[in-house]
């Protein structure tokens, strides 16, 4: 499979010696129960601690760390349903699990063998998108729903049909629709993303960004007025914003680090993202507006990933 790009999104090193000794020692192995569970308001991330991906929360205001999982099995993409009870991620087979937050308990979710990537709840918390990518006879990706019906979900639906590729889903917050990244290779201009919003009664599709360049990884503000996205559209990895169904796009982050994989703030006001500023790629929030950066995480090492719990 070759959709990697030199930023390196669906990989990294990851986290920490010094400050995760401590919670991994008073953790239970393999509940979250020194988390107590998932709330609105904290940020669900993915970090490979000792040389192993599992999933982590922080509060951002008091920076309060806990283990989520920790077992042998890489786990990474976490997507938490609305108010923190269910946690879907990917596991180290490419298999999608969803975990109850509170007891630690997971189940695969039933699909067809493949990879799959990027989970994305629905707003009501009963449907899930997801990315399937296959390798033979060439390169795809394509976009898949799975709704449930009580404790059970039904056979997937596919939402997008390759060519071209379709990656990371993001429903609206009304659930009417989804924006994802459409993916090309480009002999000159290299790889070439642009946003793409659509309709999931009618299926229509609309190209919401222009840039000629590698923009990605779409989330909706709370308010279904913009989303925010990763591009490298004036030569460095930054978040940015673009105004939905307008167009108009503003810069959000300056840095010459790289900085990404948005997530909004459960009010719309502020934005958790990936920056490697530090010196190593770790959780940072800012206003939506641009200003006021901070530092969440110190693990001096690498997070990815951040959802921040609505």
């Amino acid at each position: 499979m070759k959709i990697v790009h030199t930023h390196n999104r669906l990989q990294a090193a990851w986290i920490i010696a010094i400050l995760a000794s401590a919670f991994l020692a008073s953790c239970a192995f393999s509940s979250p129960a020194c988390a107590g569970g998932v709330k609105t308001g904290d940020i669900v991330f993915a970090a490979n601690a000792q040389d192993q991906w599992n999933l982590w929360v922080i509060e951002p205001e008091t920076k309060y760390l806990s283990q989520l999982t920790r077992t042998t099995q890489t786990e990474r993409f976490p997507a938490v349903s609305p108010g923190g009870k269910h946690i879907a991620y990917v596991s180290g087979r490419k298999q999608i699990r969803i975990m109850d937050s509170l007891t630690g308990k997971a189940d695969t979710v039933n699909l067809p063998l493949g990879i799959y990537a990027q989970p994305a709840w629905a707003p009501a918390g009963f449907e899930l998108a997801f990315v399937e990518y296959t390798a033979v006879p060439a390169d795809a990706a394509e976009i898949f729903s799975i709704k449930k019906e009580g404790d059970i979900f039904r056979l997937p639906e596919k939402i997008t049909k390759f060519p071209p590729m379709m990656t990371f889903p993001s429903y609206s917050p009304d659930g009417k629709l989804m924006a994802c990244a459409s993916f090309k290779r480009d002999l000159v201009l290299g790889v070439i993303e642009e946003i793409i919003v659509i309709d999931l009664k009618t299926g229509s599709q609309s190209q919401l960004t222009h840039d000629g360049a590698d923009s990605f990884f779409p989330v909706w503000s709370p308010d279904g007025s913009k989303l925010a996205y990763t591009s490298n559209l004036e030569g460095n990895f930054d978040i940015w914003t673009v105004s939905y169904p307008g167009g108009e796009k503003n810069r959000i982050t300056r840095s010459p680090s790289y900085d990404g994989e948005p997530s909004w703030s459960p009010d719309g006001s502020r934005i958790a993202f990936i920056s490697s500023r530090s010196g190593h790629r770790e959780i940072w929030t800012i206003a939506a507006g641009g200003a006021d950066s901070r530092q969440v995480t110190e693990l001096k090492s690498t997070c990815s990933h951040p959802c921040w719990v609505k």
